[in-house]
C-alpha cells in the first residue's frame, strides 16, 4: 500500500511540477526516496534562472502540500505547534497552502479545460489544519502571527483554552492520587495559587513536591499526606523546576546537570546533531565513555524533566530548558556554542549532511565572534558563513540566508578587503541580495557602499548595480532607476541614447530590420549562444530599463526592445533573447503589422523551449499567447495561458501568473466557454491576485467583475 502511495504521489508531482520536483528534494532531502531524483545543483546564482526564489519555493510546497492531499482519500491534516514565532514568510506560506489544499475556487464544471492554472483539483475540502500559538506576556501583544491569524482565511476558528480554574485542579489532583474531590479540595487550593491552574505547572510542583517529601504516602493510612503550611511556604515562583530538583532529597547529578545544559544548547528537544556531536567526540576520546551525553539524558528522563520518543529528547516545557540554559556560566555559553559549532561542521562537511551543516554554523553564530580564539578560527567562521548563507540561498529562506551573510561579515578581519578579498566580496554581495529581498534597505545601503568603493573592476560591480537598479524601482524612483541603467550600459560598452526622438527610433528600427531580413525563421531559433559575459549582463540591464521605462517613459520601450534584438543577433541568443523576440512581435503588431507580429511570437517560443529560460517564461507565454490568437482561433491557444502561469509560478513570479491568469479569463469569457465557470476561475484568480499585492492587477479585476453583475443581477 505505501509503495502505490508513493508512486501515487511521485507521478502527481510530475504531473504538477514536472522537472521542478527534483528542486523540492533541497528542502525536503528524503522525499529523493519518492520521486528517485537526486538533489539538484545550485542555482539560486544564476541571474538568468528565476525572478523570485521564495514566491517559487512557496508554490513548489504548496503544490506538494496539494499534491499529498489528493493523494489521500481522507483529509489531510497539518499540525503546527508554536505558531506565535512563525515569521511573515512561513504566514505567507501558510497562506498559500491553504488557498491551494481548500479547492477555493467556486468552479462546479468538470471540464479539464475550464480550470484555470493549478485549479484541477477532482475533490474540495481535503485539508485541514490544526494551529497552536501562545498569546502571554512572554509574546506581547505585537507579535506578527497573532494579528494575522484572522487574514489566515474565512474558515479559520480560533478556539481560545484558559489555564484550569480551581475546580479542575482539584478534579486533576484526586484522580492522580485516588482520593476524593473533598479530601484533596484544600491541597488543590495552595496548588492552584503557586501554578495559576497551569496543567504543566501543576504536574511539574506535583512532581517536585513527591521529591521533596512534602507529599508521601501514609503507609497506615492507605492514601497520601501533606503539610499544607510547608507547601504554602515552598518557594516555586522564585526557584526554577532544574534549581528544585537539583536542591530537593536525590537530586540530579552534577553529570545530568551538565548533559541538560548542553542539551539546552540545541533547543527545546535534541536532533541528530546531538548525537553526532556525541559520536564525534567519543571517536576522538576513545578512552571517555562512549554515552557521556545519552547516558545522563536518560537519568534525567526518569527524573522527570525530559520526554524521550523515538530516539529523541526533549524539555518538558520551555522553563526547564530555559533553567538548564541559565545554569551555564554567561561568559562560558559561547565557548560552548562554537566549539560545538566547529565540531559538528566538520561532521556534516564529512558526510554532505546540508540540514547538519546549517544547524553547525547556527551554533557558531551563537557563539559568536568573541570566541573565536585566533584568525583561522575566524576565518573558518567566515568560510562557514559563506557556505551555509549560499545553501540557506538555494533554498529560497533568504531571512536566514542573511543571517548568516551578515554573521560572516562580523567574522572577517579588519584589513578583510586587502587580504581576504574574494571572500569579502562574496559574503558582502549575497548579503546585499538577501537584505534587498528582506526588506533591510538601511544595511542595503551600507553594504552597496561598501563594495562600490573596495571592489577592484566593474565585473564586480555589475551585481551592485543590478540590485540598485532593483531597489531604486521599488522605492518608484524611476529616473535614478534609468540613470543607473543607462551608466552601467555604458560601461558596458553598450550606449543608449539619453533621449530618443522619432528619427532615432526609426533609426533603430531600420537596422534591426535589416539584420532580421538575412535570417530564416530556421536560422533565428538555431542562432550560435551568447557567450560574452558582459553582453549578457547587457541584456540584464536592458530588461531591467525596460521595466523602468514602463512608468514614465513608455515611448523609449521600442528602443530597448530593438537593442536587445540586435545585441541578440550579433552576439548570440541568450536566456533573455525569447523576451526580445515576443515583445519586438508585440511591436510590430501594434504598428499594424499582426502576421509578422505571430511570426515573431512563435520564433520566442520555439527559443524559449530551446534555451529554458524560467525567469521570462510566464512573460514570453503571456504575450505570445495574445499575438497568437489574432491568427489562431482563441479556443486552440487559450490553454497556453494556463502552461503560462505554471511556468511563472516555478520562477516566483506572481505577476505574469496573474497576467497569464487574467488573460486565460477574459479569452474564457470571449471564447464562448461556460459564464458561471469563467466567475468561478476569475473569484480563484482574485484570490490569487489579492495574495500577492497586485494592485494593478486588482484594478482589472473590476472591469471583468462587472461582466458578473450584468449576467448576473
Amino acid at each position: 500500500e505505501r509503495s502505490s502511495l508513493a508512486k501515487k504521489v511521485s507521478c502527481g508531482l510530475t504531473l504538477s511540477l514536472g522537472q521542478e520536483a527534483c528542486a523540492l528534494v533541497n528542502v525536503i532531502p528524503n522525499l529523493a526516496k519518492v520521486i528517485g531524483s537526486k538533489k539538484t545543483k545550485n542555482t539560486a546564482d544564476k541571474s538568468d534562472s528565476i525572478v523570485d526564489l521564495k514566491k517559487m519555493l512557496r508554490h513548489l510546497l504548496s503544490q506538494f502540500a496539494d499534491v499529498i492531499s489528493r493523494s489521500h482519500d481522507a483529509p489531510l491534516v497539518f499540525f503546527m505547534d508554536n505558531l506565535q514565532w512563525a515569521d511573515a514568510a512561513s504566514i505567507a506560506l501558510l497562506k498559500q497552502i491553504m488557498l491551494v489544499t481548500s479547492g477555493s475556487s467556486s468552479s462546479s464544471s468538470s471540464d479539464s479545460s475550464d480550470k484555470i492554472l493549478e485549479n484541477d483539483r477532482k475533490n474540495n475540502g481535503q485539508s485541514f489544519f490544526l494551529g497552536c500559538y501562545r498569546n502571554n506576556n512572554d509574546v506581547g501583544k505585537d507579535n506578527y502571527t497573532l494579528w494575522k491569524i484572522d487574514d489566515l482565511g474565512p474558515n479559520v476558528t480560533k478556539i481560545e483554552l484558559d489555564c484550569l480554574d480551581k475546580e479542575a485542579v482539584n478534579l486533576m489532583i484526586s484522580n492522580k492520587m485516588k482520593m476524593l474531590p473533598l479530601l484533596t479540595s484544600s491541597l488543590a487550593d495552595v496548588v492552584y495559587r503557586k501554578t495559576e491552574g497551569n496543567p504543566s505547572f501543576v504536574i511539574q510542583l506535583m512532581t517536585a513536591l513527591e521529591k521533596g517529601s512534602l507529599l508521601c504516602m501514609c503507609p497506615i493510612r492507605s492514601r497520601w499526606i501533606w503539610d499544607e503550611k510547608k507547601i504554602e511556604d515552598y518557594e516555586l515562583g522564585t526557584k526554577d523546576v532544574v534549581s528544585i530538583l537539583a536542591d530537593s532529597p536525590g537530586s540530579l547529578s552534577s553529570d545530568v546537570l551538565a548533559a541538560l545544559c548542553t542539551l539546552s544548547c540545541f533547543g527545546s528537544c535534541s536532533d541528530r546533531s546531538l548525537i553526532e556531536l556525541e559520536n564525534e567526540l567519543v571517536s576522538s576520546h576513545p578512552e571517555s565513555n562512549s554515552k557521556w551525553l545519552s547516558g545522563p539524558l536518560d537519568c534525567a528522563v526518569a527524573e522527570g524533566v525530559l520526554n524521550k520518543k523515538d530516539g529523541q529528547y526533549q524539555f518538558v516545557n520551555d522553563r526547564v530548558k530555559d533553567s538548564a540554559y541559565n545554569l551555564i556560566n554567561p561568559e562560558e555559553r559561547c565557548l560552548h556554542h562554537f566549539n560545538y559549532g566547529l565540531v559538528l561542521c566538520s561532521v556534516a562537511e564529512r558526510n554532505d549532511d546540508d540540514g547538519l551543516f546549517l544547524m553547525a554554523v547556527g551554533q557558531i553564530n551563537l557563539g559568536g565572534p568573541k570566541a573565536a580564539g585566533d584568525s583561522d578560527e575566524r576565518s573558518s567562521a567566515a568560510n562557514y558563513n559563506l557556505v551555509a548563507g549560499k545553501k540557506a540561498r538555494a533554498a529560497s529562506d533568504f531571512f536566514s540566508a542573511y543571517w548568516f551573510y551578515d554573521y560572516g561579515i562580523s567574522y572577517l578581519k579588519v584589513d578583510h578587503w586587502a587580504n581576504d578579498y574574494d571572500l569579502s566580496l562574496a559574503l558582502y554581495d549575497g548579503a546585499a541580495e538577501c537584505a534587498l529581498i528582506v526588506g533591510e534597505h538601511v544595511v542595503l545601503s551600507i553594504l552597496t557602499e561598501q563594495i562600490m568603493h573596495y571592489a577592484r573592476c566593474i565585473e564586480d560591480k555589475l551585481h551592485i548595480f543590478d540590485i540598485s537598479m532593483r531597489i531604486l524601482m521599488h522605492r518608484s524612483d524611476m529616473s535614478a532607476a534609468i540613470a543607473c541603467g543607462i551608466e552601467v550600459l555604458s560601461k558596458l560598452g553598450e550606449d543608449f541614447p539619453e533621449k530618443v526622438t522619432p528619427h532615432v527610433a526609426i533609426h533603430f528600427m531600420e537596422e534591426t530590420s535589416e539584420m532580421l531580413d538575412e535570417m530564416t525563421n530556421e536560422e533565428l531559433i538555431d542562432h550560435k549562444a551568447m557567450s560574452d559575459s558582459n553582453k549578457i549582463m547587457a541584456m540584464n540591464f536592458l530588461t531591467r530599463l525596460f521595466e523602468a521605462l514602463f512608468m514614465i517613459r513608455p515611448s523609449d520601450q521600442p528602443v530597448v526592445i530593438l537593442k536587445m534584438v540586435q545585441l541578440s543577433l550579433t552576439h548570440g541568443m541568450s536566456p533573455l533573447s525569447p523576451l526580445a523576440f515576443v515583445l519586438y512581435g508585440s511591436f510590430l503588431a501594434n504598428m499594424g503589422n499582426t502576421q509578422e507580429g505571430y511570426r515573431y511570437a512563435r520564433i520566442a517560443k520555439a527559443l524559449l523551449e530551446k534555451i529554458g529560460s524560467r525567469r521570462v517564461a510566464g512573460a514570453v507565454i503571456a504575450y505570445s499567447t495574445q499575438l497568437m490568437a489574432y491568427a489562431e482561433p482563441v479556443q486552440s491557444v487559450i490553454n497556453f495561458h494556463i502552461e503560462g502561469g505554471k511556468a511563472a509560478m516555478k520562477s516566483g513570479d506572481t505577476m505574469y501568473a496573474n497576467l497569464n491568469a487574467f488573460f486565460y479569463d477574459s479569452c474564457s469569457y470571449w471564447s464562448g466557454k461556460k459564464l458561471r465557470n469563467v466567475m468561478g476561475q476569475l473569484n480563484f484568480t482574485l484570490d490569487l491576485t489579492k495574495q500577492s499585492n497586485h494592485v494593478l492587477m486588482l484594478v482589472s479585476s473590476f472591469i471583468l467583475g462587472a461582466i458578473e453583475r450584468v449576467i448576473f443581477p
